[in-house]
């Protein structure tokens, strides 16, 4: 198999520039990297002194929760994501804020999930709330059923209250506290895992009778660890992404509209989807990933290898208590609190201290300190996004690192 370039369907050109220099342009001789400028290779601390309970990192804005359940958004506000009434400063020509904004509204925030051109946050009473999605054609993501955009939060039209929410790339999905899972909005790949292709503009439950422990949801594909600790997946599976068995690539898009079996009888403590890979920890600490790899190496197994589509180990034989998938990379949390990443590294996105036009195809250390761990290490404790990543340090503080090129450190 080898690496090659392709189509990203409904991905914008501006999505699609950053992703093309993540992977290299697909041209493995390219050593210089002329964007270096706009890279923050070694970890930084977000503006202000506050206390974060939860982090997750967008494709170009980032978003955190204090302990007292304030929401902060930094970063592209150029689809409204930031929520925020009044439109920040600009950076590049886009509405941005480099540093911290608090989220519109007096909500009292316990979970917050960073997408593509949307973010979405829980309420202390489980009442799910989104905003952004200023995209045209994909303002359903919202699951409000207006399909229209919104600077600030508007509430998701359900009476179910959540415990856990995550975003994708034009979708959202949420769990209950008794582990039903709902989803909303882009529905092409049957990411919403229905038994269809058709998008709803509010939650919808998904088909069958399976109950999750955690769930998230990537550009076009959802996976959940069930109660039982076995893994699901649903949507495209064009790169074998779902990890159901090996595929050859399909352009046209290979996908599944309801939750199918990981293969390998693993049980697994974690799922973490990305663009168009997916990785994961087990119960015993093991990471594996499947999925795309090509040159960015984001299944960190040493290869250059272009996809698979089953679970294989990570390289390092490394004990892992978390992990998170952003675009084009994935960072672990091991038990003694410090974080590994592999993958694109084009704008310091590993937090390694350097910038790499190739990707890392294992586990580099990343250099900024203590990070939040245990329980913590599989709620948003840390998030990548299309070439830039945030954790939760042991103190409390957000430090953040990669692509600041929208201001999504925080740190100016």
């Amino acid at each position: 198999m080898t690496p090659r370039c392709r189509p990203r369907g409904w991905i914008t050109a501006d999505l699609l520039l950053t992703l093309s220099l993540a992977l290299s342009a697909c041209d493995a001789a390219a050593v210089n990297n002329p964007y270096a400028g706009r890279a923050v290779p070694t970890p930084v601390t977000v503006s202000g002194s506050r206390q974060y309970a939860r982090v997750s990192a967008g494709f170009f804005h980032s978003c955190a929760v204090t302990a007292g359940g304030e929401g902060w958004c930094w970063g592209s506000n150029e689809y409204l994501q930031v929520g925020v009434a009044s439109t920040p400063s600009r950076c590049e020509q886009v509405s941005c804020s480099r540093t911290p904004l608090r989220v519109a509204g007096s909500l009292m925030l316990v979970d917050i999930a960073a997408g593509v051109t949307s973010t979405c946050a829980l309420t202390t009473v489980g009442r799910a709330y989104c905003w952004g999605g200023g995209y045209p054609g994909v303002g359903s993501q919202l699951g409000d059923s207006a399909i229209v955009s919104s600077a600030t939060p508007v509430r998701v039209k359900t009476d179910s209250t959540f415990a856990q929410i995550t975003v994708g790339g034009s979708h959202s999905c949420a769990l209950t506290a008794g582990g039903t899972a709902l989803c909303w909005g882009g529905n092409q790949f049957g990411q919403l895992g229905n038994g269809s292709v058709t998008s709803s503009a509010t939650p919808i439950v998904v088909s069958g009778t399976l109950r999750f422990a955690s769930i998230s949801a990537s550009s076009t594909t959802t996976c959940a660890v069930a109660l039982s600790g076995i893994g699901y997946c649903w949507g495209s599976n064009r790169w074998g992404q779902m990890g159901v068995g090996d595929v050859p690539y399909n352009s046209l898009g290979l996908a599944e509209q309801r939750p199918r079996e990981i293969s390998g009888d693993l049980r697994w403590a974690q799922i973490a989807a990305g663009f168009e890979h997916t990785c994961g920890v087990t119960t015993s600490g093991t990471a594996l990933c499947w999925g795309l790899n090509e040159n960015a190496g984001q299944l960190g197994n040493g290869t250059s290898v272009s996809h698979r589509g089953v679970p294989g180990p990570v390289a390092g034989g490394r004990s892992y208590d978390g992990i998170t998938a952003g675009a084009v990379a994935t960072c672990a949390h091991t038990p003694g609190n410090e974080l590994y990443c592999w993958g694109s590294n084009y704008f310091g996105g590993l937090g390694n201290g350097q910038t790499q036009a190739l990707g890392v195809n294992q586990p580099v250390k990343n250099i900024g300190g203590s990070f939040r761990g245990g329980e913590a290490a599989r709620h948003h404790s840390a998030g990548l996004g299309s070439s830039h990543g945030c954790a939760i340090k042991t103190d409390g503080s957000v430090s953040c690192w990669g692509d600041a090129f929208y201001g999504q450190t925080g740190d100016r």
